[in-house]
């Protein structure tokens, strides 16, 4: 994860959880996989970073694109 940008009314709640992955280099599969106590707000950053791998929620991720050869 190289960054992240929130904007919601719980956005303080929720931001803490990128700052981890980010300092401990986390990839988004792990934060994926990671147990959120549920109901909370944070249970969003789990599920935005589900959406990268598969289908989550009833959204596919989009395929990855390679870069410019």
């Amino acid at each position: 994860m190289l960054g992240a940008t929130m904007v919601a009314a719980r956005a303080g709640e929720m931001i803490h959880e990128t700052a981890l992955a980010m300092r401990t280099g986390m990839f988004t599969g792990r934060l994926a996989q990671t147990t959120h106590a549920y109901p909370t707000w944070s249970l969003a950053v789990q599920q935005a970073a589900a959406q990268f791998f598969g289908q989550f929620g009833g959204r596919t991720a989009r395929p990855a694109e390679s870069g410019p050869s």
